[in-house]
């Protein structure tokens, strides 16, 4: 029967005899040559670009109020909430105010539930805040 141990055994055995090194050892020996060919492979793959945290709210936010097929549109679209004047560099400065990159998970928040996304309406919150916020609304 087949013995993956064994043979791995024998083989390195095999090959320490030869005076053939792993492929670990080369590239830990030859370094910037490894470097190297993994920033050939990356610029080859074109790596997309992560959004920023505030993007992440921006969209939702914006899918919500806007996209009919959206789960939470009833929620938000279908109650009247619109997303006005909100442009990407507006949510930007708004996320600086807020002290948003220090949060874990920064969540666009309305001061006023039934308002609408407006700039003056909007800041930027822990996203656990803001859900235990919703749910104290639908409790009353």
């Amino acid at each position: 029967m087949y013995n993956h141990k064994e043979y791995m055994k024998a083989y390195n055995k095999k090959n320490r005899e030869k005076n053939i090194i792993s492929s670990r050892e080369y590239h830990k020996n030859n370094r910037e040559e490894a470097l190297n060919k993994q920033k050939e492979y990356n610029a080859k793959r074109r790596f997309v670009k992560l959004p920023m945290k505030w993007e992440i709210s921006y969209f939702g936010a914006k899918q919500r109020c806007n996209n009919p097929n959206n789960k939470a549109y009833r929620t938000y679209g279908g109650r009247g909430i619109k997303f006005l004047l909100l442009t990407k560099s507006m949510v930007e400065v708004l996320f600086s105010r807020d002290n948003g990159d220090k949060m874990e998970k920064p969540s666009i928040d309305r001061v006023d539930n039934d308002g609408n996304y407006t700039y003056e309406n909007c800041r930027f919150i822990e996203q656990r805040e803001n859900a235990s916020k919703g749910n104290k609304l639908t409790k009353e």
